[in-house]
C-alpha cells in the first residue's frame, strides 16, 4: 500500500537496509491481545489484531550485521578471540498500553543487557530516554515496557549491548523509527449477504478508532486513513467510519473472500480480519414469446417478433432481464437480427420473413459480463407458411389530347413463378381516397422487361395504381402510384333549339367553355375556337358546319341549317399540352 510521508534521506537509507527478523501478528476486529504497529525500516509488517498489541517487532533490522563477530590471529599460538554480542534489529510493538521496544540479539552471544538510547531525528538530535529495563520473551528477543515519548514523530536510536562476561557490542546498532498513530478495525462487516445476478456490488463497512503509541487503542475516531478495498482506494470519515462499494465480476469459487487495509501515520498497513460473501448458484433465464408462430406471411415483409427475457432470482421469482441481447438465427457474434430489452425485459425483433416455412431460433448471446451469473435460453418462432410475394410496377404515365392514359408495366415474384390472373387498374381523384375499378389486365406470367398499355380515362389528372387480388399461394399486392396533369375540359350547353327542324331550318347552339385543375371549374376565358359538326343519319363521317370563337366570359354561340336527319355536336380541340379536347352533349334532330 502506498507510504502517506517521505522519510528523511538518512532515516531512509537505514530502514532500506533493514529487515524484519519476527514477523508481526494479523491486525484484525478481534478481543484485544497483543498488536504491532507501524515499522520504519524493513519491509511492510503482515497484518495484526485489531484492538490491541503484538509482541512482534514493527521497526526494521538495525544497521549492525548479525555477522559481526572478531576473530584475532598472530604469530604466536593461536587463541579464540572473545566474542562480543551481535544486535540483529530493533523494532516497535503494539501493546494494550502502549509502544514498546522490541530488540532481536544473536543467540551466538547471550546477551546479558541492553541499553536504546532514543533521540529526535533531524541534524542536531536531542535525547529523549533511554531505555535499560528489557524482558527476555524468548531466547535473543527482548521487550520493554510503553516506551510514553510524549510526542509523536520520527525517532533516532542507537542500540548497545553487553553480554554476561562484560564484553559489549563493537558499534553501536542506530537507526530511525516512527512513533505515531494508526488505525484500530472495528464493526467490519460486507454486503449483501449473497452475491448473484443483480447483486454483484460488494460493500463493506465499519469504523476506525485510534491506536496512540502513548496511550494504546483509545475510542478517538480515526479520520482521513488512507484505505483500499480489492484495489479500490477510499478514506475513512471524520466520524472514522468508512464504506467502500464496487462491482466484481463473478468468482471462480463458492465464496468471495477479501480484506481491507488502513495506512496509518506510523506508515504501517494495518489489515483487516477477512470478509466473505456467499456466491449463489447460476440463475436460469427464459424467453417468453408474445406468439410462437403464425402462418400466411408475406415472403420479404418485416416480421415482428415480440417477448419478454426474465431471470429466476434467487428467492425463486422470475423477473425481467433488462438492457440485454436478444439474437435471432445465429448464437455467436454474427446474428441475422437482435434487439435489447427495454426496463420491463420486453423487446421487439425485427426480420425478414423467409421464402420457406420453418422454425427461427431466438438465443441469449455469451456477450456480457452478467452471463457469468445466468444460464444462456434460447426459443423458437415458427413460421408455419408463407405467401410468395408479388412485385407490381407502373411508370412512364402521360395523358395525351384524347384523354388516353398510357402507362408501362412489370409483374415479378419472390418465388420466379406469377400464376395467371388478372390485374386491375385503380384510380383516385387524390391519390388516397376515391379508388375506383377501371378494368383490368389480364396476366399469365411474370412480366419483364415491362409492357406498355393505353386506356382512355375520364379524368386526366388523375391517380393511378395496379392491383392483384392474390392467389393460393401468392399475396395480393399493389404497385406504386403513378399520376399525370391535364386539365380537364368541358362544354356546357351544345344543344339544338329543337330537334325536330323542317329542311332549311336553322339551328342555333349556346353554352360556355370549361376547365378543371386540382380544385374547382372555371370558364376559360376569350378566343378560343369552338366547332360544330354534323354526321348525316346512316353516315360515319362528320362534317364541319361552322365555328365561332369564345367571348372574354368563355361563353360562345352557333348555328347551322337543317338539311337532312342527323346527330349534331360541339367541339372543343386544345392546342397545347395542358389540357384534353372537350365535347358536347350528341343530338340527333329529326326532319319533318
Amino acid at each position: 500500500m502506498r507510504l502517506r510521508s517521505t522519510l528523511p534521506a538518512v532515516a531512509a537509507t537505514a530502514l532500506l537496509a533493514a529487515t524484519l527478523a519476527v514477523p508481526a501478528q494479523a491486525m484484525a476486529d478481534t478481543s484485544p491481545s497483543p498488536t504491532p504497529s507501524a515499522a520504519t525500516g524493513g519491509g511492510t509488517p503482515a497484518p495484526s489484531s485489531a484492538s490491541s498489541a503484538s509482541s512482534a517487532p514493527i521497526s526494521a533490522r538495525t544497521s549492525a550485521p548479525s555477522s559481526a563477530r572478531t576473530s584475532a590471529s598472530s604469530s604466536a599460538p593461536t587463541t579464540t578471540a572473545a566474542t562480543a554480542p551481535v544486535i540483529d534489529q530493533v523494532g516497535l510493538v503494539r501493546t494494550d498500553s502502549g509502544t514498546a521496544l522490541k530488540v532481536v540479539t544473536d543467540t551466538g552471544d547471550p546477551v546479558d543487557t541492553l541499553t536504546v538510547a532514543i533521540n529526535t531525528s533531524g541534524q542536531t538530535p536531542t535525547p529523549v530516554k533511554t531505555v535499560t529495563a528489557f524482558t527476555q520473551e524468548s531466547p535473543g528477543v527482548w521487550q520493554s515496557a510503553p516506551l510514553q515519548l510524549g510526542s509523536h514523530g520520527y525517532f533516532g536510536y542507537s542500540a548497545t549491548a553487553t553480554d554476561a562476561a562484560g564484553t559489549a557490542t563493537a558499534t553501536a546498532t542506530s537507526g530511525y523509527f516512527i512513533y505515531d498513530t494508526s488505525p484500530v478495525f472495528h464493526d467490519l462487516t460486507g454486503s449483501p449477504a449473497l452475491l448473484s445476478y443483480g447483486h454483484e456490488l460488494v460493500t463493506v463497512s465499519g469504523h476506525l478508532t485510534t491506536y496512540d503509541p502513548d496511550l494504546g487503542v483509545t475510542s478517538a475516531p480515526y479520520a482521513g486513513a488512507d484505505m483500499g478495498f480489492a484495489g479500490n482506494a477510499f478514506w475513512s470519515q471524520p466520524d472514522g467510519s468508512f464504506s467502500d462499494t464496487l462491482y466484481i465480476g463473478r468468482p471462480a469459487t463458492s465464496t468471495f473472500t477479501t480484506t481491507v487495509d488502513a495506512n496509518g501515520k506510523d506508515n504501517a498497513e494495518i489489515v483487516s480480519s477477512p470478509v466473505s460473501w456467499q456466491v449463489g448458484a447460476d440463475q436460469q433465464t427464459r424467453i417468453v414469446l408474445d406468439s410462437s408462430s403464425a402462418s400466411g406471411l408475406v415472403v420479404g415483409t418485416t416480421l415482428k417478433i415480440r417477448g419478454l427475457v426474465q431471470f429466476q432470482d434467487t428467492d425463486g421469482s422470475w423477473k425481467p432481464l433488462t438492457d440485454y441481447a436478444v439474437q435471432l438465427g445465429n448464437s455467436g457474434f454474427t446474428p441475422d437480427a437482435s434487439a435489447t430489452t427495454d426496463a420491463n425485459g420486453r423487446f421487439e425483433l425485427w426480420t425478414t420473413v423467409p421464402k420457406a416455412a420453418g422454425n427461427l431460433g431466438l438465443y441469449l448471446p455469451n456477450t456480457y459480463a452478467s452471463d457469468r451469473w445466468l444460464v444462456p435460453s434460447t426459443a423458437t418462432f415458427q413460421v408455419q407458411s408463407v405467401l410468395q410475394s408479388i412485385g407490381l410496377y407502373a411508370s412512364n404515365a402521360s395523358v395525351d389530347e384524347f384523354s388516353d392514359l398510357s402507362f408501362n408495366y412489370a409483374v415479378t415474384s419472390t418465388d420466379g413463378k406469377v400464376p395467371g390472373g388478372r390485374i386491375y387498374v385503380l384510380e383516385s381523384p387524390n391519390g388516397s381516397t376515391g379508388w375506383k375499378n377501371l378494368g383490368y389486365l389480364q396476366v399469365n406470367g411474370p412480366g419483364s422487361p415491362a409492357k406498355p398499355i393505353t386506356a382512355w380515362v375520364d379524368n386526366p389528372h388523375g391517380y393511378w395504381k395496379l392491383w392483384y387480388p392474390g392467389a393460393t399461394g401468392y399475396a395480393p399486392a399493389y404497385s406504386g402510384v403513378i399520376h399525370t396533369f391535364r386539365y380537364l375540359t368541358d362544354i356546357t350547353g351544345g344543344k339544338p333549339n329543337t330537334t325536330s327542324a323542317y329542311r332549311g331550318q336553322t339551328l342555333r347552339f349556346s353554352g360556355g367553355l370549361w376547365e378543371q385543375g386540382m380544385g374547382n371549374w372555371f370558364r376559360m376565358g376569350a378566343n378560343w375556337r369552338v366547332y360544330l359538326f354534323f354526321e348525316p343519319a346512316g353516315s360515319k363521317t362528320w362534317k364541319l358546319v361552322s365555328y365561332t370563337r369564345t367571348d372574354r366570359n368563355g361563353y360562345w354561340n352557333l348555328s347551322g341549317k337543317a338539311t337532312a336527319a342527323g346527330t349534331w355536336e360541339v367541339a372543343w380541340f386544345t392546342g397545347d399540352t395542358n389540357h384534353v379536347d372537350a365535347f358536347g352533349p350528341r343530338t340527333y334532330v329529326h326532319i319533318r
